[in-house]
């Protein structure tokens, strides 16, 4: 399998006109779900797929503050190393964030119930419900609880930010949030965010 994890790479940096990466990236990945790989190009590097569904990822959102950074993280998460799990965790709550910031609204839980929307636009369901809930406890446990994305000692309520070296808990801090992600591109519809075409995709891989 290395073999053709290195010639895949190979081709999309040397053989692949830049204008044709992306349409690579979704024949290569149509490859590797036809054959029930678990693998997908991302970036040019192909990583493990570590996410357990039948749904795969048709649709590329913002690349360089979304995909890289899920792609960083799916990378970072494998190693064994103690400081690559606490930055893919950093990374992937990162992502999460921007995902939170772009939406509409003024305060913390008016963007929390926006994104929740992008999920399931119907407030009054139980699905809704869960899945805003799911980013506020998420948030809070990054923000509050532990050290996942500030240096500071204290929270804004002057309690401890609890040091995070436990392995096993990092990958289930991260597992959690990157299943919420995977949810979330697997339902949003926010065109500001989506860039499906080939120049688009060149363009943002310049930045």
């Amino acid at each position: 399998m290395d073999e053709i994890k290195d010639f895949v790479e190979i081709m999309y940096e040397r053989w692949i006109r830049a204008d044709m990466h992306y349409s690579f990236t979704v024949e290569i990945n149509k490859r590797f779900d036809k054959f029930q790989l678990p693998f997908k190009l991302s970036s040019g590097t192909v990583i493990g797929k570590g996410y357990k569904t039948t749904e795969s990822i048709d649709k590329i959102l913002d690349h360089r503050m979304f995909e890289r950074k899920i792609a960083y993280s799916e990378e970072m998460i494998m190693s064994t190393e103690m400081l690559d799990k606490k930055c893919a965790l950093d990374y992937i709550v990162d992502a999460l964030q921007y995902f939170i910031s772009v939406q509409r609204g003024n305060g913390v839980d008016k963007k929390y119930a926006a994104a929740a929307r992008e999920i399931c636009s119907n407030q009054d369901s139980k699905i809704y419900a869960v899945v805003k809930a799911e980013i506020s406890e998420v948030m809070k446990l990054s923000n509050e609880y532990f050290d996942i994305r500030h240096n500071e000692y204290l929270n804004k309520a002057k309690e401890k930010r609890e040091a995070l070296d436990d392995l096993q808990f990092i990958e289930y801090l991260y597992n959690r949030v990157y299943a919420l992600l995977y949810l979330v591109r697997l339902k949003v519809n926010k065109a500001d965010l989506i860039s499906d075409d080939a120049e688009g995709q060149e363009n943002l891989e310049k930045k």
